[in-house]
This record gives structure tokens, sequence and C-alpha cells, in this order.
């Protein structure tokens, strides 16, 4: 929402999710991965609500002439190393493909979402990433998004979905199946270079990448460093307690 009433809105909707931990018996809500600039805008209208710096997001404005514009920025290291990966991924017989995520998609895509959380030390199982793609669906966030879907054949080995908003596309899930898991570089080729080509030709500018991608950062893709921020809307009572002995209740993006 834009204009004058936009910082009315944004204060009743930070009130409505302080209510919302008070009924749930919490003592905040936090919406986490929030871009810095909105966090600090919707702060400014909510007097109880706190700004939580996460981590550096690895950001990319995203030339017109995409990922092979993108490598003549960098130095001959680094091209040398992404043609390679490039080249790697295709002698497998790989291919990405770009769709919509229709239900099909959606149950494959939950699985390997889980399979690359559970490799990392997350003890959620599939049912939790149904119930955000379920969420997702109620809320229609689920038609900005997009994914880049790595196959050899017609089996799925690995999918990044994307989400856009404005004229921004953000990494958000990656999933892969670890069974077949012959170092064809596929997390890269879908996150980093052919997401680079889709962002070009689609009418977006800026590629927002994963929180915890440190290789971009470092240069391989040539990325300014945001942040990531999550708002704390808090309740206000009196008798309020200190917050680090109760519990929040986290919204998922």
């Amino acid at each position: 929402m834009q204009g004058g009433r936009r910082g009315e809105t944004l204060s009743a909707m930070a009130e409505m999710l302080a209510q919302l931990a008070g009924t749930r018996g919490y003592y905040a809500t936090i919406m986490p991965f929030m871009p810095l600039h909105q966090a600090l805008e919707v702060a400014r209208y909510y007097p109880h609500a706190r700004v939580l710096m996460h981590s550096a997001e690895a950001t990319l404005s995203v030339p017109a002439g995409g990922l092979d514009s993108q490598l003549q920025q960098l130095c001959s290291h680094h091209r040398v190393r992404t043609n390679a990966e490039l080249a790697a991924f295709s002698r497998l017989g790989n291919r990405v493909e770009w769709c919509r995520l229709d239900d099909y998609l959606l149950e494959a895509a939950a699985e390997l979402i889980t399979n690359n959380r559970g490799k990392y030390g997350s003890h959620q199982g599939i049912d939790w990433m149904q119930r955000i793609f379920d969420g997702q669906k109620k809320s229609s966030v689920i038609n900005t998004a997009v994914a880049a879907v790595a196959k050899r054949g017609e089996q799925i080995l690995g999918v990044t979905i994307f989400y856009r908003f404005g004229e921004t596309l953000h990494a958000r899930y990656y999933g892969s199946n670890y069974q077949i898991d012959d170092n064809d570089f596929r997390y890269f080729v879908l996150t980093y270079y052919d997401s680079l080509d889709y962002v070009a030709k689609n009418g977006s500018c800026e590629c927002r990448l994963s929180i915890s991608a440190l290789r971009a950062k470092t240069g391989s893709v040539a990325l300014s460093d945001h942040q990531v921020s999550s708002p704390v809307f808090e309740r206000v009572q009196s008798d309020a307690p200190d917050p680090k002995s109760v519990q929040t209740s986290a919204l998922p993006c």
C-alpha cells in the first residue's frame, strides 16, 4: 500500500501481530527475513516494535545481459570456476527448467527441501514444509513463487524456490536429492547462475540470495551486502515478563 494511509495500515498490522502473541501466551511476534529498510519503516509507525539484525544478505543487481554480462565483471579465476561448474552440470545430462509451483512440484519440493534441512541439522520433517506451503497457498504468497528445477531425464535432482516482490527475485528454499550426489554443482547452477538469466529475461533487476550464501558474498558473483532483519512486535503490558524467560511466536515468511 502506498499513500497517506500506509503508516496507519502498518501500525494496525503490527498491533494485530502483537495482540496475536498475547492471545497465544507469547511475549512477542517475530517476522523473520524482512529487508532492513522495510523493517525500519514498520518500526517507525509502531512504537513497541524492535528491529533485530540477523546477518548479511547477498544481493546482486543483475545486468541486462544476465549471467554472461555478470561473468565479464569477474576476475579470470572466478570466470573459469563458474564455467567449469556449468560444464560439469551439463556434462552429466542435467538441465534447468523454470516452473510455477503446482501441487505435484510442491510435493516433490517439500521432500527435497526436507532432505537439505535434515542434512544441516534440522529435525523438522516433511509435514513442517508442507504446512509452510499450505499457508502460502492460503495467503496467495505462492502465486509470487517460481522454481528453478534441475532435471536428469524426467527425474528431479534439485530445486530452488524464488519469490518475486516488485523488481526483486528472492531465493528462499533449496532442496536436493542426495541419493544422486555426483558433484554436479546443482545448488550453484540453480541458485546463482541460471537465476541471473531468468531475472534478466523476466523484467526483474535484482536477485537476493540466501543469507547463508557465504561463497557468493566472498566474490564469486560480485555481490554487495545488505542486512536481513526481524521486527519484533511486543505486547504492551505493565507486567510484561522478561523476554529472555518466555517464548516468542515466529511467523514463517
